[in-house]
């Protein structure tokens, strides 16, 4: 097996491990990359966390989203009040989407 594809089964042995123990509530990272010859824009999606949606500079997005569970719910209500909002991260108004599978939904964050 080559090197590059060595690399990439690790990575995504280490992204399946992360999302494994996301529970109720996870914050993903998505970076937008256009293909230099078609124009395409297509985004990179990664499991994230609060502090780096705080603190990255980039132009990337971060998304919060929560399962469909009357759980999920009630953590995601919690963790809004407890954590979010005094982190200085807000919601963006107008962002709620359900995912293709109708578990979760999710929402943009963004810094007040």
């Amino acid at each position: 097996m080559n090197t590059k594809l060595k690399q990439m089964l690790k990575k995504s042995l280490r992204t399946a491990e992360s999302s494994r123990n996301l529970g109720e509530i996870w914050i993903n990272r998505a970076e937008s990359i256009e293909d230099k010859e078609t124009g395409e824009v297509r985004y990179i999606n990664t499991t994230s966390n609060l502090e780096s949606a705080k603190t990255d500079t980039s132009d990337a997005i971060y998304n919060v989203w929560h399962t469909c569970t009357e759980d999920g719910v009630e953590e995601f209500a919690q963790w809004v009040e407890e954590e979010l909002l005094p982190s200085g991260l807000s919601i963006l108004p107008d962002t709620q989407f359900i995912s293709s599978n109708e578990s979760a939904v999710r929402y943009m964050i963004a810094n007040k």
